[in-house]
């Protein structure tokens, strides 16, 4: 097998792992709970939304239900296909968009090199001898089988790093939305209960309004209130 190709191979090897390696927090476990919300409402909810409050509505439970099916929704109009890889019976997930990199293929929160960069040209290669590879992420130059895997390598010199990255790119979209959305959640939760708040006051003060009004009538006529005669 001729050097050039095997450097080539190796050095688009490198920059899929440089990739992978620059969002590497996507890759990671995460979950949906909102644990800055939840701990909001328990103490300073009904300060700051009393009228909700008042009504007894489980603000929180129809916030989560609302802004789940709208990130579904924000998700499917980019074509993004979300899935949970659940991680036994906790909440923590992963998110991908198929199964090639999975727990099984990490150690600790170091990437497999040689599990990942295997199954991605097994899956998306062409249907020829699968070049070994190194832990390191090099092809395998001791691979008795080498010359036989020139389609493939050619495969990973000219088309494997925009394939791959394009695949996963959503998994980083996905992570991103999530994380932005965390990060400013419990804003977006007082944004969401301020709608309900106002409309629940002026309902409020309308109510007082006219109450008084009735008042002011049985109490002192038409004529205080200028409908009697002059």
């Amino acid at each position: 097998m001729k050097r050039e190709i095997i450097d080539a191979a190796n050095a688009e090897l490198k920059k899929i792992m440089d990739w992978f390696e620059g969002n590497k927090e996507c890759f990671e476990s995460l979950d949906l709970k909102l644990h800055d919300v939840s701990y909001y409402c328990y103490t300073e909810f009904e300060t700051d939304f009393p009228f909700i409050n008042k009504q007894g509505w489980d603000m929180f439970d129809e916030f989560c239900n609302t802004e789940y099916d709208f990130m579904i929704e924000t998700f499917a109009e980019d074509d993004l296909n979300y899935v949970e890889k659940h991680i036994g019976r906790t909440s923590s997930f992963y998110l991908y968009d198929d199964d090639i990199i999975e727990f099984k293929g990490k150690y600790g929160n170091e990437f497999n090199w040689e599990y990942m960069l295997y199954n991605f040209v097994n899956e998306n290669g062409y249907n020829d001898t699968i070049p070994d590879i190194t832990a390191e992420g090099k092809i395998d130059e001791t691979d008795k089988y080498l010359n036989d895997c020139e389609a493939n390598l050619d495969y990973i010199i000219k088309d494997m790093y925009n394939e791959i990255t394009k695949k996963y790119v959503g998994v980083v979209k996905m992570y991103e939305y999530i994380k932005e959305f965390k990060k400013n959640q419990v804003e977006n939760f007082k944004d969401f209960c301020q709608g309900y708040e106002d409309d629940l006051k002026y309902t409020y003060e309308m109510e007082c309004i006219n109450n008084f009004m009735n008042y002011i009538e049985e109490t002192y006529g038409e004529i205080y209130l200028g409908k009697g005669e002059n």
